[in-house]
């Protein structure tokens, strides 16, 4: 049985706003929504925070000035866990 990730509404707006700015301007982002399965193992790097999500931050995020534009960013439970952080590849 597939468990659902429960995302607020005011989150997917951020969200979406992010996308909308960062799409326009060529810019790629790596945005993980995570369910509770733990994936904290697989990261490496980046930075562990527990902020709250905005479009101001998760387009920052990803600006190729900032040294975390090459990592995800990790939400869960409606918040960043980590911004910047390496995954695995396939």
């Amino acid at each position: 049985m597939q468990k659902k990730i429960s995302i607020s509404t005011e989150v997917t707006e951020h969200i979406v706003r992010a996308i909308n700015y960062l799409a326009p301007r060529n810019i790629g982002a790596l945005i993980v929504v995570a369910s509770d399965h733990p994936i904290e193992f697989a990261l490496r790097g980046g930075l562990k925070t527990e902020s709250n999500v905005s479009a101001k931050l998760l387009a920052n995020a990803f600006n190729k000035n900032n040294p975390s534009h090459d990592g995800a960013v990790i939400i869960r439970d409606n918040k960043i866990q980590h911004i910047g952080a390496h995954l695995p590849l396939a």
